[in-house]
C-alpha cells in the first residue's frame, strides 16, 4: 500500500495514539490462559516475531487469502518486505451463520526480519525476500486500493515512486503516526525493486542511486525513532491496525467536512432573509 504522508500527516497527528494501544495491549509472550487466536496483533515467542490476522468472508477461499495478505503486509511494514523463512505455521476457520472467519499466523525470525530491515541494494534486497509472498501483498493492493485522496489513487505504481523519490520532505519521524507511515514507504519502494523484475517498475528509477540514498535516509528515520521509543518493541500495534484509523479518520474528515459546506451555504442563504426581517421591524 502506497501512503502519502502530505496527505495524511495531520490526521495521523490527530489521532490519540493511547488510543491505538489501548486497542491493543503491549506483550511480548502469550497468556498461558489464551489461544494464539486471541492474540491479533504482533508478538514475540522467543526468537520468533509473530504476527496474528483474522479476516471474514461468504467465501472461505477468499477470507483465506486476506487473512493472510493482511499479516504479510504488517510483516512487511515491520521488516521492510517479507523475508525469506517467513512461513503460515497455523490456519483455523471458524464459520458462523453466513461467514467464514480465517485466523493466520505468521511466523519469522525476528533476526532475519532485522537484517531485512538494513538492507539497502538490490542484490541485498532479493537475495533476502520472498518473492512470492511480496506477490500475494500486491494481489491484495489492487482488489483493495488504499484509503487516499482520488488524485493518488489514480497514480501508477511508477507515479507513486516517483512522487517519494522526488519528494524534498524531511525524513525527520516526530511521532509514532510518522514512524507507521515511514516504515511503509520503504516497504513499499523495495516492493517496487522486487517487482521490477515482473516488469512493473522500470529498472532504471528503482535499482538506482537515487534509491539507495532515500532508502537510507528513511531507514535512519526510523530507526532513530525507535531507538528512542523503545516501548513500541513490545507493542502489539501494526500497519494493518494503524491503516483501519486512516480510513476511519479520511472518512470523518470528509463528512466534517461536508457538514461544514452545508452549514456555512445554509447559514448564507438565510442571511437576506434575516436582515429583510430586522429592517421590517425597525419600520
Amino acid at each position: 500500500m502506497f501512503v502519502d504522508r502530505f496527505s495524511h500527516k495531520l490526521l495521523f497527528v490527530a489521532l490519540v495514539w493511547s488510543g491505538l494501544t489501548l486497542g491493543c495491549a503491549s506483550y511480548s509472550i502469550l497468556d498461558q490462559n489464551k489461544t494464539w487466536m486471541d492474540e491479533a496483533g504482533r508478538h514475540f515467542e522467543n526468537r520468533n516475531l509473530v504476527m496474528v490476522s483474522a479476516e471474514k468472508s461468504p467465501s472461505e477461499a477468499v477470507a483465506k487469502f486476506k487473512a493472510e495478505a493482511k499479516g504479510l503486509e504488517d510483516l512487511a511494514n515491520e521488516c521492510s518486505f517479507v523475508p525469506r523463512g517467513t512461513h503460515i505455521e497455523e490456519e483455523i476457520t471458524q464459520k458462523t451463520k453466513d461467514q467464514f472467519i480465517v485466523f493466520a499466523k505468521l511466523v519469522i525470525d525476528h533476526s532475519i526480519c532485522e537484517e531485512a530491515k538494513k538492507s539497502l541494494k538490490f542484490s541485498e534486497i532479493e537475495s533476502l525476500a520472498n518473492l512470492g509472498y511480496t506477490e500475494q501483498i500486491l494481489k491484495n493492493q489492487s482488489q483493495n486500493p488504499e484509503p487516499n485522496n482520488s488524485k493518488i489513487s489514480s497514480m501508477s505504481p511508477k507515479q507513486k515512486v516517483e512522487r517519494i523519490l522526488s519528494s524534498d520532505e524531511s525524513n525527520v519521524v516526530g511521532d509514532d503516526g510518522d514512524f507507521f507511515m515511514e516504515r511503509q514507504q520503504i516497504a513499499f519502494l523495495k516492493e517496487a525493486i522486487l517487482l521490477s523484475s515482473r516488469g512493473l517498475y522500470p529498472k532504471k528509477l528503482v535499482i538506482s542511486d537515487k534509491m539507495t540514498a532515500v532508502l537510507a535516509q528513511k531507514i535512519q528515520a526510523v530507526q532513530s525513532y525507535e531507538a528512542a521509543n523503545p516501548a513500541l518493541k513490545s507493542s502489539s500495534v501494526t500497519w494493518s491496525f494503524a491503516k483501519e484509523r486512516i480510513t476511519q479518520n479520511l472518512k470523518a474528515s470528509a463528512s466534517e467536512r461536508r457538514q461544514a459546506e452545508f452549514s456555512k451555504k445554509h447559514h448564507k442563504d438565510r442571511r437576506p432573509a434575516q436582515k429583510k426581517t430586522a429592517e421590517q421591524s425597525e419600520n
